[in-house]
């Protein structure tokens, strides 16, 4: 069964082409003034936060493979009207975010995007064609998106000149995942207990940010610390880089001796397995794949071009993202 589970992690992390020699990805140090501002409009409490820029997803899902199979993904999932909607975010060049997400028997997003105002949503709501519905003052705006168990009624508030907030929980039950957005009411009372306790008031989640890279597209730090893994995960950090292809890099903390040996056990296996890889492309994956212990850390770094994830792709037809 772990070997299983190795193969599938392989698998979800396509072509890994290898990993920096040193022992940790760039730290950008303290948060910026810019980043600074941003974050105090997210509430406190978070298990996670993350920022990045969309400045370098330019034409993203139609210039890369990557971006064509997270485009068919969301036609799946939504029709065109979805894929249009994600597109009209990627073209915005000065869209900025910052959020942090807690999870308490589910998961809360709160996320800041600067770059857009309540006109541009509309108007990527509209031509996305889907049901928009602004507040009297302009100020909030609901939004119904289309989703695999039906549409969702997402809200945007304006918190500033050009810079929105909006919350959305996602709970898990027996019948499967149920969304719910926040409501104007709702966001309000974010925004109000945000000037008491936010982000930039985290002195303690603020020195795992620091260790980030936050030049790349997008970012994340945070700790296990109180949620389910506690006992298992401390601090996590890392990025996810978008160009001609992308690249992954994340330090993870074991509280779990154990855990983390196994993990190490179970990538020495798929190793020892690449010959039976079930082709050329998947056995240079395996025999490319690092993973690095750090004392109680792990470190690991995938780097993946088009012309690799292409062939993936390729492979049987297509079978990661066929139809392409």
């Amino acid at each position: 069964m772990k070997r299983v589970v190795c193969w599938i992690a392989v698998a979800a992390a396509l072509v890994i082409t290898g990993c920096e020699k040193k022992d940790a990805p760039g730290a950008s140090g303290a948060l910026s003034a810019p980043e600074l501002d941003l974050f105090r409009s997210v509430p406190g409490g978070n298990n996670l936060v993350f920022g990045g820029s969309y400045a370098k997803l330019q034409n993203f899902m139609q210039r890369t493979a990557l971006g064509r199979m997270s485009r068919d993904a969301a036609e799946s999932l939504g029709g065109k009207a979805l894929a249009d909607w994600m597109q009209c975010f990627a073209d915005m060049k000065g869209l900025t975010i910052a959020g942090g997400a807690r999870f308490m028997g589910g998961a809360e997003l709160r996320m800041v995007m600067s770059g857009v105002g309540i006109a541009e949503i509309s108007q990527c709501s509209t031509k996305s064609g889907f049901k928009t519905t602004p507040d009297a003052d302009n100020k909030f705006v609901t939004i119904e998106i289309p989703g695999p168990n039906g549409p969702m009624t997402q809200g945007y508030l304006l918190v500033a000149p050009n810079t929105l907030y909006t919350r959305g929980t996602a709970t898990f039950g027996g019948v499967g995942v149920s969304m719910m957005s926040g409501t104007r009411a709702d966001l309000e009372g974010d925004l109000a207990g945000a000037k008491q306790k936010n982000v930039a008031t985290d002195t303690a989640l603020q020195s795992v940010i620091a260790k980030a890279d936050r030049s790349k597209t997008v970012w994340f730090a945070g700790s296990a610390a109180g949620t389910l893994l506690g006992d298992k995960l401390g601090e996590v950090y890392g990025s996810i880089d978008i160009g001609s292809g992308f690249a992954f890099d994340v330090i993870v903390q074991f509280v779990d001796a154990e855990l983390q040996r196994q993990i190490e056990d179970n990538i020495d296996q798929v190793k020892k397995m690449s010959d039976k890889a079930p082709s050329k492309e998947m056995k240079t994956l395996v025999d490319n794949l690092v993973a690095k212990r750090v004392g109680d850390r792990m470190r690991f770094a995938l780097k993946v071009d088009d012309s690799q994830l292409e062939a993936l792709m390729s492979m049987s037809g297509g079978m990661l993202g066929g139809g392409m």
